[in-house]
């Protein structure tokens, strides 16, 4: 008999020996050596090591619940000092998750501080060196992977509903926590005001109430935007005799600050606004107002920094004097580090012409950029912007009767490349564009196209350092068209589109999602829980990819806010 054999047959005796007996003084092992790393390493020699009976999810599970925590099972009751966020883990990719431990008995548990992401691939980790209530230790780091489920739409709902008038123009913005806040307006008597509804992943949405109770008059047109501390900002048009800007921030936890106004100017009427965020909470406002000197729509913007407030208001479009005209359509979009870029179309009286301007922190606006040199018009600019500051433009021309979409980069340090078509080999008009990037650069436009029938949604996808793949059409029901399509993107590449489509005398809302690697879902309705006919949805994209969408509905005489959650 080895020597193995011999120490695992003494063991073996001492542990029948100790189980046998009860409220013994003293420890019946016989009185510890004086050097107790020795005495453990002959116990873990004997097999008294600490291993990990099991673990939930299991190795290489695929359809993990987002919500449940992870727990590992021991061979022994733990020490609970040395289980903690620093020995057990858990990774998405290389980014580590934010979690709690706790130990009770053999089970040590990690609850992630957010839901984990759809279809994603976990590492979990625990690290050599943990002890159980015996002394006995994990010899080695034991490390398990696997991949969480997909999500689902839900049947839709109605996150608030009236009698008195259309609730119109709803707007969301989602934080990094996946809490998400919705505004849209309201009749209330003989006022309209913005009213928001806030919603919690697990919880659902919130009572509504007004945002703006405090002001006279008529609010319009709502944007809103997300900080990554989890506040909001929305800026809105104010009606008291002329139209002017105002903006309440929302802090968690503390709701939102009094309305105040963006632009202190006493200029005319505000027509058309968009704003975009970073990551720092700061909000680049751009919008078109009628000026009373020259009498056009020009574009001006302005700047929010927390703890500052804003900027003055600039003028960011062309000279008046050297191209007259209004400027009626306008995007911005901005990087998480403040990069932005702005695009609007202006039309002289006889042609549209678009245009685009870049904004960097400390260096300000650069000169205005034409993104079209053909004669013909050019209208409906769109624009997102990566995180490495690259913006992607789309927009519309027609040429030889027909109105295609054409595609155009700016790369800082670089500057712009030439245009490119994305809808090339198509026939009919392009209309409504909307695009958006991943964390890798890469894009996904999607645009509403006509066949000689009806309107389509259609899909298009950019791979960085490839250019531009072959269109796919998204909505496949022949009942009628389909048009005002919205699209939100994900860091991984994920995306969902939302749009409307004529049904008969209703209109619906419909949805298809993209994953990376497998492509467009076949399009599916949100609306079935709410009813009515659908209209200008929106969509929302967490970075773990749960989406939310909600548009406004009609139904028996009732205005609604609907919503449907991807989760």
């Amino acid at each position: 008999m080895n020597r193995g054999t011999t120490l695992l047959g003494f063991f073996l005796v001492s542990v029948a020996l100790v189980l046998g007996c009860e409220d013994t003084p003293g420890d019946p092992r016989g009185p510890m050596p004086s050097d107790a790393s020795t005495w453990h390493v002959d116990a873990g020699d004997a097999g008294s090591a600490l291993t990990v009976l099991s673990t939930t999810p299991g190795p290489g599970s695929a359809g993990a619940d987002v919500l449940s925590p992870l727990a590992v099972t021991f061979s022994e009751d733990l020490e609970p000092s040395t289980v903690t966020e620093a020995t057990l883990t858990l990774l998405h990719g290389d980014l580590p998750v934010d979690g709690a431990v706790d130990v009770q008995g053999q089970v040590a548990t990690f609850t992630p501080a957010r839901r984990l992401a759809l279809l994603g691939h976990y590492t979990a980790t625990v690290s050599a060196g943990v002890r159980g209530a015996s002394g006995a230790t994990l010899a080695s780091s034991h490390a398990w992977s696997f991949t969480t489920r997909d999500g689902a739409w839900g049947a839709g709902e109605h996150v608030h509903r009236q009698v008195e008038g259309p609730a119109a123009s709803p707007r969301l913005a989602l934080d990094s926590h996946g809490r998400l806040l919705a505004v849209w307006v309201q009749p209330e008597g003989r006022r309209q005001d913005l009213w928001f509804s806030r919603y919690t992943p697990g919880v659902g949405w919130e009572p509504t109430s007004a945002v703006d109770a405090t002001l006279d008059g008529t609010s319009n047109a709502p944007e809103l935007v997300a900080g990554a501390d989890g506040s909001m900002v929305a800026v809105w048009v104010q009606q008291r005799g002329a139209a002017s800007l105002m903006f309440s921030r929302y802090l968690p936890g503390q709701g939102w600050a009094l309305p105040a106004p963006v632009d202190s100017r006493n200029g005319g009427d505000v027509t058309v606004l968009q704003l975009a965020g970073d990551d720092l909470g700061r909000v680049l406002a751009v919008w078109s107002q009628f000026d009373l000197d020259s009498f056009s729509e020009n574009l001006w913007s302005a700047r929010y920094t927390p703890g500052e407030g804003w900027s003055r208001a600039e003028r960011i479009d062309i000279d008046v004097e050297t191209f007259p005209g209004d400027t009626w359509e306008l995007d911005v979009a901005m990087s998480g580090a403040g990069e932005a870029v702005a695009t609007w179309s202006r039309f002289d009286g006889s042609q549209s012409t678009a245009w685009a301007r870049h904004y960097s922190h400390g260096a300000g606006w650069s000169e205005p950029e034409r993104l079209d040199d053909a004669l013909a018009d050019t209208t409906a600019p769109t624009v997102d912007v990566a995180a490495d500051g690259t913006a992607l433009l789309a927009w519309l021309r027609l040429e030889d009767g027909r109105q295609t979409l054409q595609g155009r980069r700016y790369v800082p340090g670089v500057g712009w490349d030439l245009p490119l078509a994305i809808d090339a080999d198509l026939v009919g008009h392009s209309i409504d564009p909307q695009v958006r990037f991943d964390a890798a650069g890469n894009a996904v436009v999607v645009w509403s196209q006509f066949d000689g029938a009806h309107n389509s949604i259609l899909a298009n996808h950019y791979t960085a350092g490839a250019g531009w793949g072959q269109a796919l059409v998204l909505e496949t029901h022949d009942a009628g068209s389909a048009r005002t399509p919205q699209l939100a993107v994900d860091a991984r590449g994920h995306a969902v589109a939302v749009w409307e489509e004529e049904h008969g005398p209703l209109s619906r809302i419909a949805a298809s999602r993209y994953v990376a690697g497998r492509g467009w879902s076949p399009a599916t309705h949100l609306d079935t829980g709410c009813g009515g006919s659908g209209t200008r949805p929106q969509v929302a994209l967490s970075t773990g990819g749960h989406a939310m969408a909600v548009w406004s509905s009609l139904s028996e005489g009732a205005a609604a806010v609907c919503g449907n959650a991807f989760e």
